[in-house]
């Protein structure tokens, strides 16, 4: 038994021994628990901190989410709505502009109009300090729907053209309606009179098809097959021999108005009865490359692949004024006449229609110095009859006035009283001593002026368009006019000094009689 007490008493002497060792690192590692324990409620603070503002974040989103979604039914409309305009003069915001007139590539830029002023950099801060800049004043502003990207126009100037990009339809209509709200003002501004007519002129061309690719707004024209067509299929047409066709543009070149008036009678889809009366293949759109147009252009005009040969009777076709029969035969037939032949040229010069004239005189302009057996020229004829638009085409080609072997232009005038064509022959006016042979017909009996009205060739509006603004005048101060004009050429005619010609001449050309 006392072996037993003294085996428990050296036990528990142990056990303390044991406690009093770990009693010092027990106590350093309560220590260490109670210094981290600040630090504990430093992270136990953040977290709760960063679960408060994820929560916050959370409303915030789903807040801008229900904005955002708000939002979207009205951006949708707007793309939708008709853009029904307005009466603002600025506007400012980003466009695309093509870059590059052979890479095509486009690029956002920023723009302002304000002022009848449209300027653009690469962005705002640079448009601020150094924009380019362009008048408005001089330009004209279209729509753009043959091109490949949507929601195009173009603003084109004196010298250069822009080919913008708007996000929407609705923005491209409202950048239109801002920039011509600035050109009419500016042009009201300096005292001009805008009328209906002339504000209608922007749109003159809007409306034109491409004969060869249908695309909307052509502005181009090969005005001697008498068809307008559009900017990528006019460079395909300037490739060929300027012979075969000759491109113009409406809106940049000065087209002869007879040149115009043609154009307009025929227009694409009567040429086109013509020139593609047998077309076998696929016709070009305008999403056809390059090589496509080329070759189709090629082969419509220049090969004349699509046309139907037939034998139509040009001078009956000109006796009846048929455009589209005189089309026909210089389409589809080879004409071929020799010098002292009774040729096309001399019938229209009879018959007075001008418009008939132009289209013979840019196919046939080889024949405008060939006399008939009796030694009358299409110029002859013209000024016998008093036609005066004809003489004007003629001279404006290169028609010889001094018409050899035949008639004296200028005693032709004087012995018929022609006041308003006799200063254009002064320089072969007979020597005072000199009588020149009285004519009182011309040698073609069978052949005598026809009437004819332009109006029923080309709608009546588009016409009021195109023809000089004289045109529009009321008829009684058009005869003052004549006669105030009259008396100042009559005048001159008496002066006998080279001024005055030159100044008659210069009146005759502007203000000769409708």
């Amino acid at each position: 038994m006392s072996i037993l007490l003294c085996s428990i008493s050296n036990t528990n002497t142990q056990f303390v021994s044991y406690l009093d060792s770990i009693k010092e690192p027990f106590s350093e590692c309560l220590d260490e628990i109670e210094s981290q324990a600040e630090g504990l409620d430093l992270v136990k603070n953040s977290i709760m901190g960063f679960e408060s503002q994820t929560r916050d974040f959370t409303c915030l989103v789903a807040e801008n989410k229900q904005g955002v979604s708000a939002q979207i039914p009205l951006y949708w409309n707007r793309i939708n709505s008709p853009f029904v305009g307005c009466s603002n003069t600025s506007i400012q915001g980003y466009l695309w502009k093509r870059c590059g007139r052979f890479t095509g590539s486009w690029k956002r830029r920023f723009f302002m109009v304000s002022n009848c002023v449209i300027s653009y950099a690469e962005n705002v801060e640079e448009a601020l300090r150094n924009s380019k800049r362009i008048q408005l004043v001089f330009c004209h502003v279209k729509p753009e729907p043959s091109q490949p990207r949507p929601h195009c126009f173009s603003i084109t100037s004196k010298d250069r053209v822009l080919l913008l990009q708007a996000l929407t339809d609705y923005d491209m209509n409202h950048w239109l309606a801002v920039i011509q709200n600035n050109i009419s003002n500016q042009l009201q501004s300096q005292g001009l009179d805008i009328s209906e007519q002339q504000c209608n002129q922007v749109d003159l061309y809007s409306k034109n098809i491409c004969a060869d690719c249908g695309a909307m707004g052509a502005s181009w024209s090969s005005i001697n097959f008498g068809v307008t067509i559009c900017d990528s299929c006019a460079g395909i047409h300037r490739s060929l021999p300027p012979s075969l066709t000759r491109v113009r543009s409406l809106q940049l070149d000065e087209v002869e108005l007879q040149h115009r008036l043609f154009v307009e009678a025929i227009g694409s889809e009567k040429a086109n009865s013509v020139l593609e009366a047998n077309i076998q293949v696929q016709k070009i759109n305008i999403n056809s490359n390059t090589d496509l147009r080329r070759d189709f252009i090629r082969d419509k005009y220049l090969n004349k692949n699509f046309v139907i040969p037939k034998s139509v009777d040009v001078f009956q076709a000109i006796r009846e004024q048929s455009i589209i029969a005189i089309y026909e035969s210089l389409m589809c037939q080879q004409l071929t006449f020799v010098d002292g032949e009774f040729t096309p040229l001399h019938a229209a010069s009879i018959i007075g229609n001008p418009i008939v004239f132009t289209m013979l005189s840019l196919n046939l302009k080889d024949l405008f110095n060939f006399k008939d057996q009796n030694n009358w020229y299409p110029l002859t004829y013209a000024v016998f009859y008093n036609h005066r638009d004809i003489v004007e085409i003629l001279i404006s080609f290169g028609a010889d006035i001094t018409t050899p072997n035949g008639p004296n232009l200028y005693a032709i005038c004087e012995s018929k009283g022609y006041e308003d064509l006799i200063s254009k022959f002064e320089p072969i006016r007979p020597p005072e001593d000199s009588k020149a042979d009285i004519i009182e017909s011309a040698p073609s009996p069978d052949w005598s002026p026809q009437p004819f009205k332009e109006s029923d060739y080309i709608d009546e509006k588009r016409l009021a368009l195109l023809k000089p603004n004289m045109k529009t005048m009321p008829s009684h101060e058009k005869k003052k006019l004549r006669g105030a004009l009259n008396s100042i050429r009559s005048r001159l005619s008496t002066g006998g000094h080279t001024a005055s010609a030159i100044f008659k001449a210069q009146l005759d050309k502007e203000f000769s009689d409708e």
